[in-house]
């Protein structure tokens, strides 16, 4: 008996034959490759606290040069704050931008058109008819290009594939609050007015839109490059978060003087980041959910042009109704089998 408690209080400690001290194990593991790190969780308890400590996680990220003040507090004090961490870690969660071929370098790869109307959307190297980009270090290459639009609304739309991006509905669970900003970059030419709208959607496994928000815009001529913003706050834990795929990312324009050519706004450096909120922060935002119907919101879809699109994705409330009874059960299923499937 004595035997069997010796050798169970040391489980986890004796590194080739030598005991290694609690303090120096956590340091040593914290030298593990990012994608094996889930699996020091496998190997006994004493290793599965270890990971699950901030002081573990915060070697690691300074290991791998990652800002480990960046994770507000409230994450790191959850529960399930290893998930966060851990996908901040391997997928870059809070510092990549997940729009791909964001300013249409590769024509529209990667961009599915909704819309293509006037005289269609184009691709400009460089933008005509307004100023150069300004100098942003996180877009050095050196080309510059834009998605420019004509005086009939284009609409551009893609798709983020949430859990190649390393958001899994657990992650994102796990990360509330939160939100995903979209920043791009809206040129105006010199000479002639123009619209925009941007909005985001988080979409089920059917193409359904469980939480959305639009931002939009109108410009006078010369306005030049504008910052735009568009932010999806997800504060509360949506309804079918576990049933979310998918972040539509929704662009669209066009000019205000009905002139022949392309002459409407120009996307670029479309970028899609997402934010962990303090509990402070999360307080002075709004939430954002569907509003199947408001008639305000379906009003504004049809000034743009875009309801047809947009009703597709809405939500059926009478099937929302009949699966609502096996998300329990699929939920258990998903628990059991989150450190094999999560990543």
């Amino acid at each position: 008996m004595s035997d069997q408690f010796d050798q169970s209080s040391v489980n986890g400690f004796i590194l080739c034959g030598k005991f290694i001290p609690e303090t120096a194990l956590e340091i040593l593991l914290s030298f593990v490759p990012v994608s094996d790190i889930l699996k020091l969780r496998r190997v006994c308890q004493l290793w599965k606290d270890i990971v699950s400590r901030r002081s573990f996680w915060k070697e690691a990220f300074e290991r791998n040069g990652l800002n480990w003040k960046a994770i507000p507090n409230n994450v790191k004090e959850k529960e399930d704050a290893w998930i966060v961490l851990f996908c901040a870690l391997k997928h870059r969660i809070f510092t990549k931008n997940f729009v791909r071929n964001h300013s249409g370098e590769a024509q529209f790869t990667h961009w599915e058109k909704l819309q293509d109307g006037g005289d269609r959307i184009i691709i400009e190297s460089p933008p005509g008819g307004i100023s150069p980009l300004p100098i942003n270090p996180d877009y050095a290459s050196g080309i510059e290009s834009a998605f420019v639009t004509s005086y009939g609304w284009s609409t551009i739309r893609q798709k983020i594939d949430l859990k190649e991006a390393g958001l899994t509905p657990e992650v994102m669970k796990a990360m509330i609050p939160f939100q995903f900003v979209c920043t791009p970059m809206v040129g105006i030419r010199f000479d002639c007015a123009a619209m925009y709208c941007i909005c985001l959607c988080l979409l089920d496994n059917k193409g359904k839109a469980v939480i959305y928000n639009i931002s939009d815009g109108v410009h006078q001529a010369g306005e030049n490059w504008i910052q735009a913003c568009c932010t999806l706050n997800v504060l509360q834990e949506p309804q079918h978060i576990k049933k979310v795929r998918h972040l539509a990312v929704i662009i669209s324009g066009k000019d205000n003087q009905f002139w022949a050519g392309h002459y409407g706004p120009k996307f670029s450096r479309i970028s899609v980041t997402a934010k962990c909120l303090t509990s402070e922060e999360a307080e002075t935002v709004e939430p954002h959910r569907i509003h199947v119907r408001n008639q305000a919101v379906s009003d504004l879809f049809s000034m743009y042009g875009r309801r047809d699109f947009w009703n597709e994705m809405l939500p059926n409330a009478e099937a929302e109704a009949e699966e609502e009874e096996s998300e329990e059960s699929d939920d258990r299923v998903q628990r059991r089998t989150l450190n094999c499937s999560l990543f």
